[in-house]
């Protein structure tokens, strides 16, 4: 009878701890939600608030170490700069040693799972203490994102390999939550986007491993979850918009960020792609207004005088067979005035050296313009020592100054 009992009381408890966990994973998850929706909306410091707190109440999650690297990732790509290496450091050493802990334990996929078993993880420096319970849905898809995030970072500071390696262990991950549970439909996304940009990458790079074109696939699945998903819709469609810029399908990319900048007005990377989007299909009087609200809206924001300066240039440039910009095009003083100070301004912001490059590139077309042939070989020297990728097009105008 006690036997009976206790097993009676034993199973109680088991089912109220299930319920509790069950609770703190749901609170766990409406937080980082929000979280996501606050760096949407531009309100970095409620978001850093809420992260915070969130590692602090669960310090064995690694969510609130992701939100706080999305929010300085965020930060820093909005004006494509290195500002806030140190604070995403510390967070990224944070998430990954969470993550290594939480994956090292096992557990039953849910019922209707399929497939083969899920790959092993790295554990390279695992906190050793076992996980018995293994890790939740919620835990391998923070993971799986922090890892991708985390390779994307590594590639934007040319440690190419390494961020290969991170978007593999992002995908492992990734795989492994699918197998688990094969309805957690937002997972979709990371392997989208790593199906798409992994084929974007290897088109431009030889060097690395041929593997076939899968854009339009890892798109159908980015943009299922935009449809689908529970956690990361308004992510989906932002990345959905991404792709559909670099498939330069400019007019679906402009339908996709509108339903995203009504939602969040604020929001910098979605009006900065619109504003991309105006250069590249030649309105340049739109691309100028979208980046002058940007700047007025946050001078931190230096980028903005790049495009700025650059499209009040555009309409006066004409291009030969070459696509290099031909001296002697007529362009109204006040403008060349007013871009030149743009770009110097730009420049005393210290951008990363593609964009210093192309800052100095543009003031050597203006002091070509306007006949200052020293200067515009200086400029070119400037722009030709910081990025050698476009040495074509500055060896040709140096080379019509007889430099």
């Amino acid at each position: 009878m006690r036997f009976c009992v206790a097993g009676a009381l034993g199973a109680f408890l088991i089912i109220l701890s299930n319920q509790v966990v069950a609770a703190d994973n749901a609170d766990l998850i409406a937080r980082s939600v929000q979280g996501e929706h606050l760096i949407m909306a531009r309100d970095y410091g409620a978001a850093l608030t809420l992260f915070r707190q969130l590692l602090q109440d669960y310090p064995d999650s690694p969510a609130g170490a992701f939100g706080e690297m999305a929010l300085w990732q965020t930060r820093m790509f909005e004006n494509r700069d290195f500002r806030f290496t140190k604070q995403y450091d510390a967070a990224e050493n944070k998430m990954t040693a969470l993550c290594d802990a939480r994956l090292r334990g096992n557990r039953q996929p849910h019922s209707g799972g399929e497939g083969e078993a899920p790959p092993a993880l790295p554990v390279e420096g695992a906190t050793q203490a076992p996980i018995t319970s293994g890790p939740t849905d919620w835990d391998m898809f923070v993971c799986g994102s922090g890892f991708g995030m985390k390779g994307f970072f590594d590639a934007r500071r040319d440690k190419w390999l390494q961020g290969l390696g991170g978007a593999i262990r992002s995908m492992r991950t990734y795989k492994r939550l699918m197998w688990l549970n094969p309805n957690f439909v937002d997972a979709e996304m990371g392997v989208g986007m790593y199906e798409f940009w992994r084929s974007v990458v290897t088109q431009r790079f030889r060097w690395l491993p041929f593997f076939s074109d899968q854009r339009a696939t890892g798109m159908a699945k980015v943009e299922k979850v935009m449809h689908d998903g529970k956690y990361v819709q308004d992510l989906a469609r932002a990345n959905l918009a991404y792709m559909q810029m670099e498939m330069k399908q400019y007019d679906q990319a402009i339908a996709t960020l509108n339903v995203l900048t009504a939602k969040y007005p604020r929001n910098v990377l979605t009006r900065q792609a619109l504003g991309e989007i105006a250069w590249f299909q030649k309105r340049y009087q739109d691309c100028y207004d979208i980046f002058a609200q940007l700047f007025a809206q946050d001078p931190e924001l230096t980028r903005s005088l790049y495009w700025m300066a650059t499209s009040s240039l555009m309409p006066y440039v004409k291009s030969d067979a070459s696509g290099v910009p031909l001296a002697g095009a007529k362009i109204p003083d006040d403008i060349a005035v007013r871009a030149k100070d743009q770009l110097n301004m730009y420049l005393r912001s210290h951008p990363i050296q593609i964009w210093s490059s192309a800052s100095h590139y543009w003031l050597g077309v203006i002091a070509e313009w306007q006949g200052d042939r020293a200067t515009a070989i200086v400029e070119y020297e400037k722009a030709l020592k910081l990025d050698k990728n476009g040495a074509k097009d500055i060896k040709t105008r140096l080379a019509r100054l007889g430099a």
